[in-house]
């Protein structure tokens, strides 16, 4: 997994952290003071075939106006990460 966030109170993303632990290796990394995104390949249950997963992390700790902000920036981080 590819887990990104926010430089300071910039816009700016930077690489938060990476791994080979999957999807439970980054759910661990998730700070409930930061927004974050979380970049992850699973395997689909039924089909056997990996799945990219797009995890929006919005942790409680985030003030309202940060959230607002960085709500519209979900669609623009899925193009760059091209899901």
């Amino acid at each position: 997994p590819a887990l990104f966030t926010y430089e300071g109170n910039s816009n700016d993303l930077r690489v938060a952290g990476s791994g080979e632990g999957g999807l439970e290796e980054m759910v661990e990394e998730l700070n409930s003071g930061k927004v974050m995104y979380g970049f992850c390949r699973v395997r689909d249950p039924n089909s056997g075939l990996p799945k990219y997963v797009l995890v929006n992390w919005t942790g409680e700790g985030v003030n309202d106006v940060r959230k607002g902000a960085c709500a519209n920036h979900v669609s623009t981080v899925a193009n760059f990460l091209k899901v």
